[in-house]
């Protein structure tokens, strides 16, 4: 049975007693809320390419008198347990979500032990999330504001975005600098970079032209070259 059967909601609350018991009423409620989402936008083929769905506070608040605050604080209940990533994506930003499946059915498995909420899924520690911090860090052209760079880098991990979405975003933007020859002051400070999550921006790349033989030619000599070859005729 898919997760979409044993969690969605349409008409009315959906809520598990055995995943209540173990996460909490607030917290089964509005999983059971996301899943039915979930499963509309999967209907519409419509998930994003690494499985994010947009949902509003607006949406969930109609289908579960959540107001935005509680909805926060129990998303945020849920991302701590492992069931589920969180993402801020375009301009101006909005919420995107992904469920973890696998973690979600095993608080279906009569065999997990009852814990669940004790024990939690295991996660990568801060200073794991620091040291890959800081070895992207190394490679940024402009090294200002560090600390609320690492902030915005650990949080957004915490939500799902992975190294290496960042990283292929970073070298995009280095390459960009390079090509471009940007001038230092227009290059973003390192916390601005991060904190702006520009590494979903789209940065202008020039063409590589390198294989292609340039004779450095004028026009006289170009006109030269033409009567020569109608001379030839």
């Amino acid at each position: 049975m898919s997760i979409i059967h044993l969690l969605a909601s349409r008409n009315f609350i959906v809520v598990n007693k055995d995943v209540a018991r173990k996460i909490g009423l607030d917290e089964a409620i509005m999983l059971g809320e996301l899943a039915s989402e979930y499963g509309y936008w999967e209907t519409r083929s419509e998930l994003t390419e690494d499985g994010f769905f947009f949902t509003t506070v607006e949406n969930v608040e109609q289908n579960t008198t959540f107001s935005q605050y509680k909805q926060q604080r129990t998303i945020e209940r849920l991302q701590e347990l492992g069931l589920l990533y969180v993402d801020r994506r375009g301009l101006p930003a909005k919420r995107y979500i992904k469920l973890r499946e696998t973690n979600i059915m095993k608080l279906f498995d009569s065999a997990y032990d009852d814990t669940f909420v004790e024990k939690k899924v295991v996660k990568i520690q801060k200073e794991d999330y620091t040291q890959d911090f800081n070895e992207l860090w190394k490679k940024y052209p402009k090294k200002q504001g560090k600390t609320q760079a690492e902030k915005a880098y650990i949080k957004a991990r915490k939500e799902g975005i992975t190294r290496e979405q960042i990283e292929a975003g970073l070298d995009k933007y280095i390459r960009s600098i390079e090509q471009n020859k940007t001038e230092d002051r227009y290059i973003k400070h390192g916390s601005t970079w991060f904190n702006q999550r520009c590494w979903n921006d789209e940065y202008k790349q020039v063409a590589d032209n390198s294989g292609v033989q340039s004779h450095g030619w004028n026009y006289d000599e170009l006109q030269k070259l033409a009567e020569k070859s109608l001379y030839n005729l």
